[in-house]
């Protein structure tokens, strides 16, 4: 049965679920764990907005993590305003953090992840949110394409990188350390691991970030995951 957690310098993690536990490795002074993908399908949320509301709608795909920049231009040649998504793409990836003992600073974490295909060059976000209910599907597509685009808790950023089929390394935010250390200490004591659910996508979909076109694939075959170091407690 799911169970959240607020940590209490954390006040905005709800990302917590009970599942089955994973293995950490000990080596002298310094312990390591990799955070998984949870088994659950990567993907991403795309919006369509054609020429009116009425068209409107958000749809969910698998397994690729893209984060994409198309537009709908109402107006030929198009006003600024008068871009509409067709479509935004938020991605999405389900971690699961395994409980891990750790004692003294906080551990040093890295988010590793294989880009797979892109054109033009935004840069990334990654951030945490929370689902209702899984898988996604319906009415929820638009609810989850909102919760990690409107998500101010940053996991982490990283600059854009020119070069496809190559794994990218960036550390989390001290936040996303913070939420990664803390579900590792609780589930450390109670078994099992943490669902920690990330949104992958442009900083901004302002109209004047970013071009027409441009996107970016993360593979979900190469499956990114995080690399955590730490000392060992008692």
């Amino acid at each position: 049965m799911p169970k959240n957690r607020l940590a209490p310098a954390l006040t905005t993690l709800a990302i917590i679920a009970l599942v089955g536990p994973l293995a950490n490795t000990a080596h002298a002074a310094t312990a390591y764990c990799y955070i998984a993908q949870a088994g659950l399908p990567t993907g991403h949320f795309d919006w369509y907005q054609g020429e009116n509301s009425t068209t409107e709608s958000i749809v969910w795909r698998t397994p690729t993590i893209t984060r994409a920049f198309y537009y709908y231009n109402v107006l030929d040649p198009p006003a600024p305003d008068t871009n509409r998504a067709y479509p935004r793409k938020n991605g999405y990836c389900v971690f699961n953090i395994p409980g891990f003992n750790w004692t003294g600073d906080l551990p040093v974490c890295t988010l590793f992840y294989y880009q797979s295909a892109h054109t033009g060059t935004p840069d990334l976000l990654v951030n945490a949110w929370y689902p209702t209910s899984w898988p996604p599907g319906g009415r929820y597509n638009s609810t989850y394409f909102m919760a990690i685009w409107n998500s101010t808790d940053i996991v982490a950023t990283d600059s854009a990188h020119a070069s496809d089929n190559n794994w990218y390394g960036v550390p989390p935010t001290y936040w996303g350390t913070c939420a990664i250390a803390d579900s590792g200490s609780k589930y450390f004591a109670l078994g099992g691991s943490a669902l920690f659910y990330t949104g992958w996508k442009y900083p901004s979909y302002a109209v004047n970030h970013g071009q027409n076109g441009w996107y970016t694939d993360v593979s979900g075959n190469n499956a990114p995951y995080i690399k955590v170091v730490y000392t060992p407690g008692p």
